[in-house]
């Protein structure tokens, strides 16, 4: 006959063992899922990058067709104020497309800050040129502004 802590022993093993195999395939699953979605972060994140990048080739083609036009003599002040416009809302999205892309470095840990200072004024005259065109046709001042 078995002594009763042997019982207790036997008992605690074989509702152990079924237990610590369930958990080890449990863990084994859980890593293989976690692995499946880092895979997954890292595509979607590759691809976002690749094709936030893409943005800028055709934008940067529409800037220079801009700065083309900008030279010449035969448009009208008002036609050269649209591209003004134009070149500056451009160059706004030039800078939140880099911004995206600062964005997918630092989720990647590739991102070098290269701190440098920017003229504050110089950018806030920038944004209001934005918007010049629509102050001009409800006849709002923003010669302080835009510095005209």
């Amino acid at each position: 006959m078995l002594k009763p802590y042997l019982i207790v022993l036997v008992g605690i093993l074989f509702g152990y063992i079924p237990s610590l195999i369930l958990r080890k395939s449990l863990v084994k699953l859980l890593v293989k899922k976690i692995n499946h979605l880092k895979q997954s972060l890292k595509t979607k994140d590759t691809y976002n990058a690749s094709m936030i990048h893409e943005l800028r080739n055709p934008l940067n083609s529409i800037l220079g067709s801009i700065g083309l036009l900008k030279l010449s003599k035969n448009i009208s002040k008002d036609d050269r104020e649209i591209l003004n416009i134009a070149g500056v809302s451009g160059e706004f999205l030039i800078t939140l497309i880099n911004n995206a892309l600062d964005g997918a470095k630092l989720e990647a840990d590739k991102l070098e800050v290269d701190p440098q200072m920017n003229d504050f004024v110089e950018t806030l005259a920038k944004a209001a040129n934005l918007f010049s065109w629509k102050a001009k046709e409800k006849k709002i001042d923003m010669s302080l502004l835009i510095g005209k």
